[in-house]
């Protein structure tokens, strides 16, 4: 019976993990689109810098057209003017609308220069993330086939958990689906520490007569006794050194006079 339910607390186990599976997955798929939405971002503002080059060469343009406009309606009035003054001051707006639209056409070659640069980058930048977006996709493909795999296989585990799980005791089931809920594994073994007493695997507690059918200090952790570390399911269940080292000290703190758990002299 009890090698049943061992079975079915190994089911449980593995239909636990592929359900934490089932929600890892996802995230998996948000961290590509956050990559998917950063590239877009970055080809976006790639293909603005291009367009706002072009909008401030179009706006030198027609200041230049607008300049010439005001020198040839400066240079109709050097015919009517009389004044000596009058002609000087002319003569000085149309050198400085001159002079003006000399530095939007120095403004404008460099503009030409900036966007036929600006172009090539965006070429670049096109093909270099369409082909990351590209890769992207078939990882999304992939974290969808993976997630339909771990589904399939999580139905397939919980259609066996039923035939299993009524081969259990009704009583040993109940008690074992109440555990689970609040602790798991809910099936520990017993470490035989000496002639007298015993260890709960779980939490290193000392375990005696009747003790072993309890659940110790209500933590939810049964003792079973026939779980003892060598004796079933291939060894599974072998005790580390590093577990007997913790062990050792758990033992030795409690059969301290005064310590919590320590036998009566």
């Amino acid at each position: 019976m009890l090698r049943i339910l061992l079975e079915l607390q190994q089911l449980d186990m593995k239909i636990a993990g592929l359900k934490q599976r089932e929600q890892e997955i996802p995230r998996q798929k948000e961290s590509f689109n956050i990559q998917r939405k950063r590239l877009e971002t970055e080809l976006k503002e790639s293909e603005e810098r291009v367009k706002k080059l072009r909008v401030e060469q179009r706006d030198c343009e027609g200041e230049i057209e607008q300049k010439n406009g005001h020198i040839r309606k400066f240079e109709g009035q050097l015919l009517v003017v009389r004044k000596n003054e009058e002609y000087k001051a002319l003569l000085h707006e149309i050198d400085l609308q001159k002079k003006q639209i000399s530095l939007k056409e120095e403004r404008i070659l460099a503009i030409m220069e900036d966007i036929e640069h600006a172009q090539m980058k965006l070429q670049e930048d096109k093909k270099r993330i369409a082909e990351e977006i590209r890769k992207l996709d078939e990882e999304c493909i992939r974290i969808d086939a993976e997630l339909a795999e771990a589904v399939k296989e999580r139905k397939a585990q919980e259609h066996t958990r039923a035939p299993l799980a009524a081969k259990v005791d009704p009583s040993l089931l109940a008690r074992y689906e109440r555990v689970r809920k609040a602790r798991t594994p809910a099936v520990v073994p017993l470490v035989e520490t000496n002639k007298q007493a015993e260890a709960c695997g779980g939490c290193y507690m000392t375990v005696r007569p009747p003790g072993r059918e309890r659940d110790h200090g209500g933590q939810g952790i049964p003792f079973l006794r026939t779980l003892r570390p060598h004796s079933v399911l291939s060894g599974q269940y072998r005790v580390s050194a590093g577990f007997r080292g913790r062990l050792k000290a758990t033992m030795s703190s409690r059969q301290r006079p005064g310590a919590p758990g320590a036998r009566p002299s």
